[in-house]
């Protein structure tokens, strides 16, 4: 094989490199198939940048068909590789929290949005990982966001939209950091994390994330817990795979509290207020539920009693 003849930069000992046409760093399976009319194939797209130095890539993937009339179509790809090392987030859901076992009872997926700290709170950057059940820590990778201070927005399952305390986080790029929300309620944006044991926890209870959690969460897991529903479920807010009474308990106090999320004045969207001091509230008493309303007449029967005597 005849790689180059009679150049003036080769010499003795001179390194040459080999390798297939393409992008190095990118892989695409499959890699051909065949597509019926009005059909479509899903092709998976793999970037990977090891061995890479810092920098950006660009290519374009093409497509060859027998397309009569685009049997070409070029698909560009770009490749940002940085200084990204991962950063330490530790944080507790109240339902996931077991209390005896000092442990969650679930390793779930946690999202960690970085924002600025000024108004609007524009979001940098996001990342996903997995809370340990033990040590109650993800690992996220930040690749977008450049050296700053941010907010750490915290968004999970059925967990209450939780940010960082106010003033925000410094971040370096290419350094590790870690934050902690279960030391102290003041980790948290408004102080708003409730206590279990030692630990400082996010509330739970928010089933269809609209930052409250009111009547339509307890809704959603009241009707669940009559149908015996088990599973990987937004309303299984134990963690135990079973919806029932457990997690209707958590939804009840934390409506009665009027739990909902606290975020830096600006922040959109501000959560919409459960209701007024009028409106029905549903507590549980061990299994029997009571409006509040109901409570609210029967002092006034009470009241009027006293009177009388």
């Amino acid at each position: 094989l005849q790689v180059v003849f009679n150049n003036t930069y080769v010499h003795n000992n001179l390194a040459v490199r080999i390798q297939k046409g393409g992008l190095d760093w990118l892989t695409e399976n499959p890699l051909s198939g065949t597509v019926s009319p009005g059909g479509n194939q899903n092709v998976d797209v793999i970037f990977n940048s090891t061995g890479l130095a810092v920098g950006t890539y660009t290519g374009r993937v093409r497509v060859s068909s027998n397309d009569p009339v685009n049997p070409l179509k070029d698909v560009r790809v770009r490749l940002n590789v940085g200084l990204s090392v991962p950063v330490f987030i530790t944080l507790a859901i109240e339902g996931f929290y077991n209390v005896p076992l000092n442990k969650l009872n679930i390793r779930d997926t946690v999202r960690i949005i970085l924002r600025n700290i000024t108004s609007p709170y524009a979001i940098v950057d996001s990342a996903k990982s997995v809370i340990d059940s033990l040590n109650f820590t993800g690992s996220f990778l930040f690749a977008s966001a450049p050296t700053g201070t941010y907010y750490l927005q915290v968004k999970s399952r059925n967990g209450i939209e939780t940010w960082s305390k106010a003033g925000g986080q410094s971040y370096v790029l290419g350094s590790s950091f870690s934050y902690n929300f279960t030391t102290a309620s003041s980790q948290a944006y408004g102080s708003n994390m409730v206590l279990k044991s030692s630990k400082y926890c996010i509330y739970s209870g928010d089933v269809n994330q609209d930052g409250t959690v009111d009547l339509t969460d307890n809704g959603l897991i009241d009707n669940d817990a009559n149908a015996f529903a088990s599973g990987y479920l937004k309303t299984d807010l134990t963690g135990d795979r079973f919806v029932d009474i457990t997690d209707q308990t958590i939804a009840d106090n934390n409506t009665y509290n009027f739990v909902s999320k606290s975020v830096p004045p600006g922040a959109l969207p501000v959560a919409k207020n459960s209701g007024n001091i009028t409106r029905k509230m549903v507590i549980k008493s061990g299994l029997k539920k009571i409006e509040q309303k109901k409570i609210e007449q029967e002092k006034i029967k009470e009241d009027n009693t006293d009177n009388k005597k």
